[in-house]
């Protein structure tokens, strides 16, 4: 600003407009308002080996368990209802999930603002005695089929939020599948290739191939305490 020895009165103004870019933070605190946030229907596929190239039959696993672990250091309160969560199987349908306090909304544990730098922890586990986890697996799943939506600020301004550059949530699930159950009527099917000879490996070249003898071995390995037949065709 330069002097311009001119006088300054009450009814004049002076604005100012600052633009700031490419700016980086450390910290930062206040209230973070009420936002709205979640994931659309989506879908995982489970990978469980056991229930892998199985047509026919079942396979009952007696005590399954799961755990959500939620570590959560950002000081913001959220709360997610759970809108959608399904056990999808080709051959046995949807068994749509029931838990405690099921679908929410479920609020985790977070750091206030004289907890900077720490993490707090939140836990849900799930069994067969307060969820039907027992039926969502033995259905035998392919797929998990699932839809969650949260909000920040639930309760409104309750006090003042943080984050720091460091700041994270993080989120672990842990399956427990005992290999202790029972089977029923079990069969599994799977396909191999075969490399026989083609019509341009014979000799004559005539396209047509002539066999005396043909001699198939099978090595197999059984890893179930189970007596098992088997069929080739």
């Amino acid at each position: 600003l330069i002097n311009s020895g001119n006088p300054i009165f009450p009814s004049e103004q002076l604005n100012l407009l600052i633009d700031i870019t490419g700016l980086t933070f450390s910290y930062i605190d206040g209230y973070m308002g009420q936002l709205p946030f979640g994931v659309d229907s989506d879908t995982v596929s489970v990978d469980l080996d056991i229930f892998k190239n199985v047509s026919l039959g079942t396979i009952i696993i007696e005590d399954p368990k799961l755990k959500i672990s939620i570590d959560n250091s950002i000081g913001l309160p959220v709360s997610m209802t759970i809108k959608q969560l399904e056990a999808i199987s080709k051959t046995n349908g949807i068994v749509p999930f029931t838990g405690p306090g099921f679908p929410g909304p479920f609020v985790f544990n977070y750091p206030t603002l004289s907890e900077v730098g720490q993490s707090k922890n939140t836990e849900f586990l799930f069994n067969k005695g307060n969820s039907n986890i027992f039926d969502m697996v033995n259905i035998a799943p392919q797929e998990i089929l699932y839809a969650v939506s949260a909000t920040s600020n639930p309760n409104g301004p309750t006090g003042k939020n943080f984050i720091t550059d460091s700041s994270r949530f993080r989120v672990s699930v842990e399956a427990e599948i005992p290999l202790y159950g029972s089977v029923a009527n079990l069969t599994f099917e799977d396909t191999i290739d075969l490399d026989l000879p083609s019509p341009d490996d014979t000799i004559s070249g005539s396209g047509n191939i002539e066999l005396e003898s043909l001699t198939f071995r099978l090595a197999t390995k059984n890893g179930f305490p189970v007596d098992a037949k088997l069929q080739i065709y």
